[in-house]
């Protein structure tokens, strides 16, 4: 190769970018997210009990529900950081990179890691692990570890298909992160908070051996490209008809009173949300293949 193909390729090689500017409230909200989650699985993996006359232990009782909690932290803070920076037009690929590592271990890692202490604190003795001896340990891990690689893939499929522009933001292909985190500790925090002092603790092993079906089934969800719809901009956004606003109300009246079971019936709804629609659609469009067949001569 001569001197002038070398410099012709040394020229027209991209030179590194430099972060020039980085927005400080959005990202301080992003790493609010971050350390959310982080302090989730550092509670997740103390003892149950939180220390006895604590202020937390009128809210929560245990470590675990702690660590759920948390994880609601991180969603307001993942929530707010994009919303901020769109008001402040400070929106930029730095954000949107650290947005995604920080919901890899908030909505990725630490739910993963709370449902497996679930698994450990309902079945005594529980081996949950890659090499456990028993084929339940085995699986428990299995669904966990996919639950985590489907959120990564998840989180960076949208980020090379995300669209800055917010009118596009009306709905998700596949089941987004935050949402998955929320289904799956939902059922944490009805299980420490419904079940764990009601009669039906006694049947909790059931729960512990169709828990990693549901870690397992919520990270498939994840990477499927089922529709799902994003409820802050298609329905808190703009004006809407009074009907909204009574349901907003009620439903804020039923989570004061029951707030795990709100929490459960409705973050599960919405992870279910994405295969009822596909199933509803299906059926349209197979009606209505049999409607143009009835109608050809």
């Amino acid at each position: 190769m001569n001197l002038h193909n070398t410099d012709n390729m040394q020229r027209n090689r991209p030179k590194h970018r430099r972060i020039r500017a980085i927005s400080i409230a959005p990202s301080m909200l992003t790493l609010g997210n971050l350390l959310s989650g982080f302090a989730a699985i550092h509670f997740a993996t103390r003892p149950d009990e939180i220390i006895q006359g604590a202020v937390l232990s009128r809210i929560v009782s245990t470590n675990l529900m702690l660590a759920c909690y948390l994880i609601f932290l991180a969603m307001i803070c993942d929530a707010l950081d994009g919303r901020l920076a769109r008001f402040a037009r400070t929106t930029s690929d730095f954000g949107a990179q650290l947005d995604s590592l920080a919901d890899v271990v908030s909505f990725g890692a630490a739910p993963a890691f709370i449902a497996m202490r679930l698994i450990i604190n309902i079945v005594s003795q529980a081996e949950v692990s890659p090499l456990a001896g028993t084929a339940f340990g085995r699986w428990c891990w299995i669904a966990a570890g996919a639950y985590l690689a489907c959120a990564a893939l998840r989180l960076a499929r949208f980020n090379a298909e995300n669209v800055p522009d917010e009118s596009a933001h009306m709905s998700f292909k596949g089941l987004p992160s935050p949402g998955a985190a929320g289904a799956l500790i939902s059922l944490v925090l009805f299980y420490q908070g419904v079940i764990y002092n009601s009669p039906l603790n006694t049947h909790s092993i059931v729960l512990a051996h169709i828990m990693p079906w549901i870690v397992f089934l919520l990270g498939l969800l994840m990477v499927s490209r089922l529709p799902y719809v994003h409820l802050v901009n298609r329905f808190l956004r703009g004006k809407k008809p009074f009907w909204v606003l009574v349901t907003t109300v009620l439903s804020v009246l039923v989570f004061i009173l029951w707030p795990t079971i709100v929490l459960a019936v409705g973050l599960f709804g919405y992870a279910l949300s994405g295969p009822f629609v596909w199933l509803i659609t299906l059926r349209k469009q197979c009606q209505n293949l049999g409607t143009k067949e009835e109608m050809k001569p």
